[in-house]
């Protein structure tokens, strides 16, 4: 399983921050980041099996990183371009729809 996946699931477990950093190999900066792009999706709340598809994650978090200006313009455009092809995948259309209704 993806780790933006895994994240996700672990959160809806109810496992903490540092505990979820640790088990994915991931920073506690990295963590954050990916948590505050999720939980503005609004994908950390559900049942834990039933966690969205790795690219409608994707999407949330390349969307966050562009909004906040994380990355310099270059950067920036690839990770637009990458967003739009994410965003257009079924997946995440079926996600948005679902968050929408």
């Amino acid at each position: 399983m993806d780790r933006l996946r895994e994240l996700v699931r672990l959160h809806r477990m109810g496992t903490g921050a540092r505990e979820v950093a640790r088990l994915l190999g991931m920073g506690p900066n990295t963590e954050r980041a990916y948590r505050a792009a999720l939980v503005a999706g609004g994908v950390l709340e559900g049942p834990a099996d039933e966690v969205p598809e790795l690219d409608a994650l994707k999407a949330l978090v390349l969307l966050r990183e562009v909004v906040d200006g994380d990355r310099g313009r270059d950067e920036r455009a690839g990770c637009r371009e990458g967003m739009l092809q994410a965003a257009r995948s079924p997946a995440a259309s079926r996600m948005l729809a679902r968050h929408a209704a």
